[in-house]
């Protein structure tokens, strides 16, 4: 079995999901294309660098960031379905199985969670797999009478040896279907299409520079400007608006300013993820309003942020590419599909015994050592 995992931070853990399904026996190839700290539109980069015909399923994590980008206001929930949904075609046309993992939040374990109701209300009704982490949490915690947060490393991570089981017990499952006789479905969900734009293909005026920076993961050529710099986009055909950026966050610091609105686009904080001890953050965030494009060329300020400290660190925004999507839904979701279906995937006793196992040698080990 040849697998795809794209997704966030919960996915690039060591030992813990991508680990599981990376040494489950039943898997021949794995590649991993995640981000950490990344909204969904990340797929809008992603896609256009994999080839979903090499690979037979395809695993997608972004529950956690999406439901925090919607709960703080930076992105809707028909956004993050439209997204979801464009990969989820691009992938099924290729004949590569879409499949969702849902990761909990350890602070929202019992609140709402709009990404994840309006998910089991539109694509898994029409068939696509779903497993969710969220009951599996549930009974732990029950059974072992154990506050939920005794389950994770902190509010957005799980503890990394349920999530390589749980990985394990996902190639089980999926393991155990014909995938051959898995088959297309027409949907009624329509979405808008995506596309990129690399740094190379953007106009500078001002002090710039490429830069090559490096992650235990990855290695990437970035467009490194300064203060007042000003990006200019190449013409593109009406219809289509910047959603989104791909940067380096742990050297980007400031703001994104659209100079025909004159409306602040995105923003990174320093206190958030910028550090000099760190050469590489690849991150993919939603615009925090979308610019339109026209027929003009579209220009985007970097803007300093103000700083008070005793040191200040040298100002920079360091760019991999923009995210555009298209300003209308146009395309009617292909939805590839396993032959027997279901609205819940949990996993196996088998597996749901190794992880309560799991964590109850661990916490016998934390009380032996307090």
């Amino acid at each position: 079995m040849k697998v795809l995992l794209s997704g966030t931070s919960n996915s690039i853990l060591a030992k813990g999901i991508s680990h599981g399904i990376a040494t489950h026996p039943a898997v021949t190839h794995f590649e991993n294309v995640s981000l950490g700290a990344s909204g969904i539109i990340a797929v809008g980069d992603h896609m256009r660098r994999i080839d979903f015909s090499k690979h037979d399923i395809c695993i997608l994590d972004y529950h956690v960031n999406e439901e925090v980008l919607i709960q703080m206001g930076l992105t809707h929930v028909e956004d993050s379905i439209s997204n979801l949904a464009a990969i989820c075609d691009a992938a099924s046309r290729a004949g590569c199985l879409p499949i969702v993992v849902i990761f909990p939040l350890a602070n929202r374990f019992y609140t709402e969670r709009p990404f994840e109701t309006k998910l089991f209300e539109g694509l898994a009704q029409f068939g696509l797999p779903v497993f969710n982490f969220y009951p599996i949490i549930a009974r732990l915690a029950s059974e072992m009478i154990r506050p939920v947060d005794d389950f994770f490393l902190d509010p957005n991570h799980i503890n990394r040896v349920i999530a390589c089981i749980f990985g394990q017990s996902l190639i089980d499952t999926i393991s155990e279907w014909e995938l051959s006789l898995a088959h297309v479905v027409e949907t009624t969900i329509n979405y808008r299409s995506l596309n990129f734009i690399s740094y190379t293909e953007l106009s500078v005026r001002g002090v710039s520079s490429v830069e090559r920076r490096s992650s235990s993961l990855i290695t990437a050529d970035l467009l490194h400007i300064e203060p007042d710099a000003q990006l200019s986009l190449p013409k593109i055909n009406c219809g289509w608006e910047l959603a989104g950026m791909t940067f380096n966050a742990a050297r980007s610091w400031g703001a994104m300013r659209d100079e025909t609105s004159n409306i602040k686009v995105l923003e990174a904080k320093n206190q958030i993820l910028f550090t000099l001890e760190r050469n590489l953050t690849l991150v993919a965030l939603p615009f925090l309003h979308t610019a339109r494009l026209t027929a003009e060329i579209t220009n985007l300020i970097y803007v300093s942020s103000s700083f008070t400290g005793a040191e200040r660190p040298p100002m920079g925004f360091e760019i991999f590419g923009l995210i555009l999507q298209e300003q209308q839904p146009a395309c009617a979701l292909k939805l590839l599909i396993p032959s027997a279906t279901s609205n819940s995937y949990m996993i196996s006793e088998v597996r749901y015994s190794e992880m309560r196992k799991a964590m109850s040698d661990k916490f016998l080990a934390n009380s032996n050592q307090s």
